[in-house]
């Protein structure tokens, strides 16, 4: 006999599911089979319904602010379109916990666990490049999602340790809207500057943190480009399995990190860091621009050779999509989804070569007279060609610091480009100052 629905919960709020119960949430009448995960959040259950798996979400609530929080996260959830990158939500419900409460959420059920765990699991053997791009590819295709909601939503809290992985379904899907919002920062300007540091300290992570959330001064809008730059960190450690910044402001202000001496990354993986690491958040790349990239760039080599973004600073952003074709490529075969405005290099079947992503070891430069002097390698567009031949300046060598100077366009670009993210952007009526769910039991109120 399955026992009843929650096992006591003390005033503390130190109440658990044991293994046989029976939850319901909403129409939904779950068994708990396991524990996933737990933390100063609350805990995560695995639970099924007959056959069907899911993910029980309970946090508990000792106030008003916590319960807002919580149901801000559901609201969001609840009106995004169903997108194949971002954890479903199927019901929700405020139960009573003594003198506290509890929000139980039931949701998509993830087996393939956290991304930071498959990495932990594989210390000594990291992602190669198809995996990264694929594992990048799902997250920007989310938030890309987030993005073209009206208002956009941002996400804020953009890390690894927010990525799943479906196993069943094979994808990789955005979970923890907890940060969400839809306000725009304005520090100083239309807010008070110490009440930006205070939601920026709540609701983000330092290490993800983007310069003009850790320099107030600047005056820059705190808008859904933060998440480009957080998509950039995230990127960096999919690649090298540690922090592009870690704890030092004065990095993220300057935009300065390392690229490692030895690594297997192409040149494309390279620049599409410094295309999320632009510190003027008006130039950073687009969601859009970004998810149509990184989609290119994963997919099988049958279907696509290559896709980079590669411009000098001072010209709009531009992305370069090669489609099956044989070799050498022509001027012909490259499109241009974006026109700068200023003049760029004439392309020609040589300075074509470089968007298949042939190697350099360690000697890779843009020269002035032809920055697309590698020659190519169209078996693999991200693999690093042997060009023992080839000797150019690293500006690589020595832990060479980078500077996030590469000048990419902003919205304008991007809303130039389309994608498959959904079918439709309906309007996203969320505030961070109004609530659509009312709960019955709010011990709050």
């Amino acid at each position: 006999m399955k026992k009843h629905l929650f096992k006591g919960s003390t005033s503390s709020g130190s109440g658990s599911f044991e293994p046989g119960s029976e939850v319901v949430v909403d129409n939904y009448h779950v068994t708990i089979e396991s524990l996933i995960a737990e933390g100063g959040f609350g805990s995560v259950y695995l639970v099924t319904d007959g056959a069907k798996k899911y993910a029980l979400k309970k946090v508990m609530v000792h106030d008003q602010e916590t319960l807002d929080a919580t149901t801000r996260e559901i609201e969001f959830m609840k009106q995004l379109p169903f997108h194949h990158n971002i954890v479903t939500i199927h019901a929700s419900d405020l139960k009573p916990a003594g003198k506290h409460a509890e929000v139980v959420i039931l949701m998509e059920h993830c087996p393939g666990g956290h991304v930071v765990d498959i990495m932990n699991r594989r210390l000594t053997r990291p992602f190669t490049e198809r995996e990264v791009l694929k594992i990048f590819s799902d997250i920007c295709l989310a938030v890309t999602a987030l993005h073209q909601q009206r208002p956009p939503i941002i996400h804020r809290d953009l890390k690894l340790e927010n990525v799943l992985l479906s196993e069943d379904k094979g994808s990789f899907k955005l979970c923890d809207f907890g940060s969400a919002t839809v306000k725009v920062l304005h520090p100083g300007a239309q807010d008070p500057i110490p009440v930006c540091e205070e939601e920026i300290q709540k609701y983000t992570t330092p290490n993800y943190r983007a310069p003009e959330m850790v320099d107030l001064y600047q005056s820059h809008a705190i808008n859904e480009k933060a998440d480009i730059w957080a998509l950039g960190c995230v990127l960096y450690k999919l690649c090298f399995f540690t922090d592009a910044f870690g704890d030092s402001s004065l990095s993220i202000v300057s935009g300065k990190y390392k690229i490692p001496d030895h690594h297997d990354f192409s040149p494309a993986v390279i620049d599409l860091l410094a295309a999320t690491f632009e510190l003027d958040p008006t130039k950073r790349i687009g969601a859009e621009a970004l998810c149509k990239v990184t989609k290119l760039g994963h997919a099988s080599d049958s279907k696509v050779l290559a896709s980079l973004l590669l411009l000098k600073r001072g010209v709009s952003h531009r992305v370069f999509a090669l489609r099956q074709m044989p070799c050498p490529l022509l001027p012909s075969s490259i499109t241009t989804l974006s026109t700068p405005a200023a003049a760029a290099p004439p392309l020609t079947a040589a300075t074509a070569s470089v968007l298949l992503g042939a190697g350099h070891k360690k000697t890779h430069q843009r020269s002035p007279s032809n920055p697309f002097d590698i020659p190519p390698n169209p078996s693999n567009p991200f693999a690093r060609a042997s060009t023992p031949n080839v000797k150019l300046k690293s500006p690589f060598a020595s832990n060479q610091d980078l500077s996030a100077d590469w000048a990419f366009g902003g919205d304008s670009a991007a809303s130039s480009l389309t994608t498959s993210t959904a079918s439709a952007t309906p309007s996203n009526p969320a505030k961070d100052s109004g609530r659509h769910t009312t709960w019955e039991n709010n011990p709050f109120a």
